[in-house]
């Protein structure tokens, strides 16, 4: 396992641990989770209301939970009516998925776990998040870019950008490593 998947995996671990601790099924309760991650917005070419952000996440993590082949998840599908518990469920997040749940969670607990990485603020873990998914992802468009497939300079300079936001820091620091 690389640096990257065992960050991935603590973090799974981490918003699973503080989410559980409220309820089991915390993701699925409005009052654990921010306003604007619940509110629906406004199309504005239209004027027509758009889905919450949440309700947006919910379908694609059922769409990630029904077309599953996971045995854990077969479990949770045929003892407990599909009902899974947010430890469990965060499993089967894509890290995008993650991400944005962890962008909806309030303050108090998105800090606590930005904090048991090392990482200051909300607005600085949801940062690492997003460039430790460009990380684990640029490999495969680097793949396609030697075959020509795909947009090759999609992900042109974020190296150095997050390496400059302090990223690659807190995966030291996570990983024991100095430098």
């Amino acid at each position: 396992m690389d640096g990257l998947e065992r960050i991935e995996v603590a973090v799974r671990m981490q918003i699973g641990y503080v989410l559980g601790r409220t309820s089991p099924f915390a993701h699925a309760d409005p009052g654990g989770l921010t306003e604007a991650f619940m509110s629906e917005g406004t199309d504005p070419a239209s004027g027509e209301p758009t889905p919450s952000s949440y309700a947006t996440w919910l379908q694609r993590v059922d769409e990630r939970r029904a077309h599953s082949d996971e045995r854990f998840v077969a479990h949770f599908r045929e003892e407990y009516d599909d009902r899974m518990p947010v430890g469990a469920l965060t499993e089967i997040l894509e890290r995008g998925q993650l991400s944005v749940l962890y962008r909806g969670l309030l303050q108090q607990d998105a800090e606590e776990i930005a904090l048991a990485f090392g990482v200051p603020t909300k607005k600085l873990m949801v940062s690492w998040l997003a460039s430790s998914n460009v990380l684990v992802m640029s490999p495969r468009w680097a793949d396609r870019r030697k075959t020509g497939a795909g947009r090759p300079d999609r992900f042109g300079g974020v190296f150095p950008l997050c390496l400059r936001s302090g990223a690659s820091a807190v995966v030291m620091k996570f990983l024991g490593a100095s430098g």
